[in-house]
């Protein structure tokens, strides 16, 4: 009998690769239009959870973050031509502190400071596409962050050990992805628009 934590890691883990594969499409479509700092950073940054969580002993329930870093490095690469390309300062600085906030990871060396962290470089790296997705939400593919919230919450239960460590940067996820699924459908509904999906 299977451990109810491995289907759990192996169900979010799918629903990383899924999460992500209409995004990537809207992408190749030019519908969508990735911020390419929110996701060099999402990319860095889920490495960075990934090895916090399975040293904070997180079991098949960080499997989704090293799933995640990967997608989130294709989707960089490919934002840099298929992306936003306009920068305003703001973006700059958010990228400047994201940046820090793992560089005082590496000089912490502690998984709970990492994931501490990983969690504040998190948000700060989300501003720009916050950002952009209020601006232009259609540029943004919204069944991605709804099954992005879905994959964070289907890992939480598939955490080995529960702790701040294994739980925190899951949990800001769920809630990051959601807050963006709600953007995205007040500002669509604000501008008069059938949301696409």
């Amino acid at each position: 009998m299977y451990d109810y934590r491995v289907i759990l890691g192996i169900f979010a883990a799918i629903l990383g690769v899924v999460s992500l594969a209409p995004y990537i499409r809207d992408m190749f479509r030019g519908i969508t239009k990735p911020h390419p700092m929110t996701w060099f950073v999402w990319a860095l940054i889920n490495i960075v959870a990934f090895f916090a969580q399975v040293a904070g002993g997180g079991g098949p329930g960080a499997w989704v973050s090293g799933v995640v870093a990967f997608e989130c490095f294709v989707i960089a690469l490919f934002s840099l031509s298929r992306g936003e390309k306009r920068m305003v300062a703001l973006d700059w600085w958010c990228f400047a502190g994201a940046l820090t906030g793992l560089i005082l990871w590496q000089v912490t060396d502690d998984p709970l400071a990492a994931i501490i962290l990983v969690t504040l470089t998190d948000a700060l790296a989300s501003v720009p596409t916050f950002r952009k997705s209020y601006l232009r939400p259609y540029e943004e593919t919204l069944s991605s962050y709804f099954l992005g919230t879905l994959r964070s919450l289907f890992a939480l239960p598939a955490l080995g050990v529960f702790s701040l460590t294994t739980v925190l940067y899951l949990a800001f996820t769920a809630l990051s992805d959601t807050l963006l699924v709600v953007t995205l459908l007040l500002r669509r509904r604000q501008l008069g628009r059938v949301s696409k999906i």
